[in-house]
């Protein structure tokens, strides 16, 4: 490999792999990754075994390739306070490593952050914008959203005297079809398994990750880039989230709220039985239930001037969403809905 080459992590996730053949028309592409073997076959990626738990090895393979750029996808999202420091660690360590491996090789390093660094709050009203300050006194009780926000400012130090090679982008939950880990659709699938008895009064924010995809794409090319972007999509209260996802799926919403202490107790409970007898838990983590109480407000000046960011309607990303899980939910998994009792999508009203 002789031309400069992406370094790529994340590259086989929910959006990794919207943004990989994109990324491909560039030039090559080297992707970290655990399992080569189950990676895929895509034209112009190389697949690098390692872990960025463990750097030596692949950071040897690169000081020997032309670097055009580094791109950060990869992230464990586990919304549990279960090791919580050590999730918040190895979350900074990561973004360290690579922003200093921009700074030595002198590229840009795109950084796959969150909104929910900025865009998080018990307001339904708010909306920051790009340059708010991090909400740390909010999500630092979440080891997920406080990783990303101590990630974001090591990177910001890192690479401060090296304007236009940081660039974070900071998308909400990502909809759209092909989430084969469930990770991002997870509300989604409690939904239509059935397994929402219950709402808090809290919101959402979603946007499409086709979309989000093309941001990506956008900011690995865009010269004099900003140093942060967000990209919302579709803020709204949980309730009538989910009776927008009942018309387009004809699946009822849950209407019953509960107070959100009274479903944090229910969560912890359902929680530890499951840790002492082997089952799947009925109900989310309590940090989940923590979550849900706030709204994800979040606006983007700049990404729609800089980036093209253009994020579809909301019903349009649900219903392909939603037809997709139709047909992911396999029959017979108890943690799911049977596809086969899943209303057809209506695909026009969206």
């Amino acid at each position: 490999m002789t031309a400069a080459a992406w370094f790529v992590t994340g590259g086989t996730g929910f959006l990794g792999r919207l943004v990989l053949p994109g990324l491909v028309r560039e030039g090559p592409v080297l992707a970290l990754t655990r399992r080569p073997d189950v990676a895929g076959n895509l034209e112009g990626v190389t697949w690098l075994q390692g872990d960025m738990d463990v750097p030596g090895p692949w950071l040897a393979r690169l000081a020997e390739v032309p670097l055009g750029g580094i791109l950060h996808m990869g992230a464990h999202v586990a919304h549990t306070r279960r090791d919580g420091d050590g999730a918040v660690r190895d979350q900074v360590e990561a973004v360290a490593c690579l922003a200093n491996l921009a700074k030595e090789r002198g590229v840009r390093m795109v950084f796959i952050s969150s909104s929910g660094t900025v865009g998080c709050s018990l307001r339904p009203d708010d909306a920051p914008d790009d340059d708010a300050p991090h909400v740390a006194s909010i999500v630092g009780r979440w080891p997920y959203y406080r990783g990303k926000v101590e990630a974001e400012r090591t990177a910001l130090r890192l690479l401060a005297d090296r304007p236009g090679h940081l660039v974070m982008l900071r998308p909400p939950m990502l909809m759209g079809p092909g989430d084969t880990l469930g990770r991002s659709t997870s509300t989604l699938r409690r939904y239509l398994s059935g397994r929402l008895p219950f709402l808090i009064r809290g919101g959402i924010h979603v946007a499409d990750v086709r979309d989000v995809a093309q941001a990506v794409l956008a900011a690995c090319r865009i010269d004099d880039p900003n140093a942060a972007y967000n990209l919302p999509g579709h803020a709204e209260a949980l309730m009538p989230f989910l009776k927008r996802c009942e018309r387009l799926c004809g699946v009822p919403a849950p209407t019953r709220h509960v107070p959100w202490p009274v479903a944090w107790v229910a969560a912890w409970a359902s929680n530890w039985l499951a840790d002492r007898t082997g089952r799947h838990p009925w109900l989310p983590d309590p940090v989940v239930i923590e979550m849900g109480r706030h709204h994800w407000g979040l606006v983007g000046s700049a990404a729609p001037v800089d980036l093209g960011y253009r994020p579809r309607p909301v019903d349009e990303t649900l219903a392909e969403t939603l037809a997709w899980l139709r047909q992911d939910m396999a029959p017979g998994d108890s943690s799911t809905a049977r596809a086969h009792d899943l209303p057809t999508i209506n695909r026009e009203s969206a």
